[in-house]
């Protein structure tokens, strides 16, 4: 009956049991796993199986079983902690004091072997590696007895008529899959050094887990036919949500399955699998849109699979719900073991969600960051090993996030001074990742005897190895860019173009012999990638040579950089990443280029435009055309309306949300160059209606422009509305943003909805943004 919950066949279950005489402890296990899995009665499943966990009165293997399932349970509600002590307990209670050595069984060795596992996937899941480390030698240990697959001492009991070999046979199968796990546990737990996985490659896989993989390549293979169809149009594809589902049903039975045995990977997968599976199901037309995206979030961050999390927290941090990413995030902050102990999943949804949390929970945050920095992270079921270096690097960049209170900035104030106090050196790239957490807190709001003390610290170090970029973040925010420039070692090279074009923001004056220095190292740097183009050699460095060129050509007048600049942007044999940041400057600085290079820019204009045989294999474009080259090109009247409307009308049509959002960008430009067009507005509308939330983001943003028109469609201002009082962050942000271009004459409808987002929206950075466009 157990297995028959286990497989979510719960009709042939219900109609079963209906004819069953079962006792009475026997009745309360069926009654309690069903609510746990079909009614979501956690509570009242949870304390049912517990008692009947340690009840002597149970037969131990009852009793095993309602612990494995109240483990399972406790894992549901985050609570593997408490899983961990659940299940030792109840081996203590049972092995030590209700049996004799002579009563001592295969059978018996095996219960015990499997509430050892069970414990075993817990201590895991909760990051104590190096008990479980022991553990998993213990479980291996303990299924010793069953060595050679001696079928001594196995009991005998009632099988399926559907089952055609032995209850003995059954037991060896179990035997072999909880030892094969156990297995794979030492394999994750290990060192770099060990050798576990040398066994696991050779050796043969268990039925077992034979049977579980067949179950999921079904439903994927169900998965992916229905998306084809769909693709195809050829048919209507079924809903795949639900127990009774052909698809998410047997990954969900799969998942029981690992989660009971205490197969590590396979819950590791199946729990990946499964939230994936979950979020692609999830419906926006229906109610519970918000619990179906909570529940996949929730399933994914459980699986410790962090790239597939931070996919899914970038869609919902986009369009919503935020309720989900807020909810998860407390649930970690409020975790018994945080912020001791803290996982580079933890981290990211707790960073994704900075933005709803209140002050008090952003410090604890803050606290949690710096022990994940300080301490081997708390790998899970991923069994990922971050290195130290990168561990602080992602923690100071998730600190970064949560700057902007008063409460929390004093705080990452205390540590920052903390950090330098000690700190002779710095490795890169924390000495980046600390500098961006300097430039993002309000100093105003700092107490005058720690900006002292950094201030002092910063002049006092600069000259330490990979300490300058902090020590000038701290000068220029705490004393400002003027004694930075005077007191400070100036860079070189494109370093120096970069700060000259910093500091020329700042109203500073650019002193002539830096300058003819900053001209000479981007000529030097672009000569550098031609001629590594022409040998076939593409790199990548910290600052794009043709943006800098660009940037200083155009701020400080030196007309001798625009040859080398369309030299570079007429060079086919230069890849399309080395001009794209040169053409979208152009496009946004609309520079007045001396006429022979412009002539030559104008004549060559196709080789630019147009992505060459080589250049598409170096750089995979989103279409033929280069779209940083159609802004640029319209910014400089090089190409005709009608070209213009191809290319952009191209872009938006192909089903890739980046070519869309490129097409969206260049509307944007045509926009400020001719704002008399038509077709801009209806394509931005119908963009803005995309199912990528990013599209619909960065058309909102664009659109604003169109509201100033004179006789804009009601359908416009609509729209906007809609978009400004979206759930999420990414769409309400940009929309905000595009609205501050034409703050001073906002539609009645939009300023009221954006009044009302300055009041009630749940993120602090959108009420703010809402009521500075309002005060503009």
């Amino acid at each position: 009956m157990l297995a028959l919950l286990t497989q979510l066949r719960l009709a042939d279950f219900s109609r079963k049991r209906e004819a069953l005489d079962v006792d009475d402890w026997e009745d309360s296990i069926l009654s309690s796993v069903f609510s746990l899995l079909v009614e979501d009665e956690h509570e009242g499943s949870l304390a049912a199986l517990t008692g009947l966990a340690v009840n002597r009165r149970v037969p131990f293997g009852a009793a095993a079983c309602a612990a494995l399932w109240a483990s399972y349970a406790y894992s549901v509600e985050d609570s593997a902690e408490r899983a961990v002590e659940f299940i030792g307990s109840v081996h203590e209670n049972w092995i030590t004091g209700s049996f004799r050595h002579n009563d001592y069984s295969g059978s018996l060795a095996l219960i015990e072997a499997a509430l050892m596992q069970q414990r075993l996937l817990r201590l895991i899941e909760c990051g104590r590696s190096q008990e479980a480390l022991e553990v998993a030698n213990e479980v291996r240990d303990k299924l010793h007895i069953l060595k050679d697959r001696n079928t001594e001492g196995l009991e005998s009991f009632s099988m399926s008529k559907a089952i055609g070999w032995s209850a003995q046979q059954v037991q060896l199968d179990m035997a072999e899959y909880i030892d094969r796990s156990a297995l794979s546990a030492i394999s994750l737990l290990e060192d770099f050094e060990g050798r576990t996985w040398v066994s696991l490659v050779q050796g043969r896989p268990s039925l077992l887990s034979v049977q579980a993989d067949s179950r999921q390549a079904g439903a994927l293979s169900i998965h992916v036919r229905d998306q084809f169809k769909q693709q195809a149009n050829a048919d209507t594809v079924r809903d795949a949500r639900g127990f009774g589902s052909r698809v998410i049903g047997p990954i969900q039975s799969s998942l029981l399955s690992a989660e009971l045995s205490g197969d590590i990977s396979g819950v590791r997968d199946n729990r990946a699998t499964l939230g994936q599976l979950l979020f692609l199901h999830a419906r926006p037309d229906s109610e519970d849109y918000g619990e179906q995206l909570a529940e996949a979030l929730h399933v994914i961050f459980r699986s410790g699979a962090k790239d597939s999390l931070q996919s899914a927290l970038r869609w919902i941090r986009a369009q919503g719900p935020n309720r989900s990413i807020a909810e998860l995030a407390r649930k970690i902050i409020n975790r018994s073991s945080f912020p001791e102990k803290v996982s580079g999943c933890d981290l990211a949804v707790i960073a994704a969600a900075a933005e709803f949390l209140a002050p008090e929970e952003l410090v604890r945050a803050v606290q949690g960051a710096l022990n994940y920095a300080e301490h081997e992270e708390v790998s899970g079921l991923s069994g990922t090993r971050v290195l130290p270096w990168a561990r602080e690097d992602e923690a100071w960049r998730t600190i970064r996030k949560f700057v902007g209170h008063p409460e929390v900035d004093s705080v990452v104030g205390s540590d920052l001074h903390q950090l330098l106090a000690s700190a002779h050196t710095i490795d890169q790239p924390l000495n980046y990742a600390v500098a961006e957490v300097v430039q993002a807190i309000n100093w105003r709001s700092m107490p005058a005897a720690l900006k002292d003390s950094l201030a002092q610290w910063a002049h006092n170090n600069h000259q330490g190895e990979n300490l300058l970029p902090i020590a000038e973040a701290l000068v220029i925010a705490i004393q400002g860019p003027v004694v930075a420039k005077q007191s400070l070692p100036r860079p070189s090279g494109l370093e120096l173009a970069s700060r000259l074009i910093i500091e020329h923001s700042q109203g500073l004056k650019a002193n002539r012999s830096e300058l003819r220095e900053a001209v000479e190292a981007c000529k030097d740097a672009i000569a550098s990638i031609r001629n590594s183009a022409a040998n076939g050699v593409y790199s990548v460095g910290a600052y794009d040579p043709g943006e800098l060129a660009v940037l200083v050509a155009h701020q400080f007048d030196v007309e001798s950089l625009w040859g080398p600049i369309v030299d570079l942007l007429l060079d086919q044999s230069v890849s399309p990443r080395d001009k794209i940041a040169a053409l979208d400057r152009i496009s946004q600085t609309v520079p007045r280029l001396p006429v022979p290079d412009f002539a030559r820019l104008r004549l060559g204009w196709q080789n630019v435009i147009n992505l060459s045989d080589r250049q598409s294999v170096i750089y995979p474009a989103p279409a033929p055309v280069l779209p940083a080259a159609v802004r640029a090109g319209a910014a400089l009247s090089l190409m005709s309306p009608e070209e213009i409307l191809s290319a952009v009308t191209e872009l938006s049509g192909l089903n890739r949300f980046d070519a869309k959002i490129e097409a969206v960008r260049c509307i944007e430009v045509i926009l400020s160059r001719s704002p008399q067009q038509s077709w801009e507005g209806v394509l931005l509308l119908q963009l803005s209606h995309d199912d990528s939330p990013a599209v619909r983001a960065e058309a909102g943003r664009v659109l604003a422009r169109v509201v100033s028109r004179p006789s804009v469609s009601p359908a416009v201002i609509k729209r906007l509305v809609e978009l400004v009082k979206s759930d999420g962050l990414l769409i309400p942000i940009l929309a905000l943003r595009g609205l501050s271009q034409i703050a001073e004459t906002l539609p009645v409808d939009i300023q009221q909805a954006v009044e009302e987002v300055s009041n009630q929206h749940a993120a602090l950075a959108i009420r703010r943004l809402a009521r500075e466009l309002l005060n503009i």
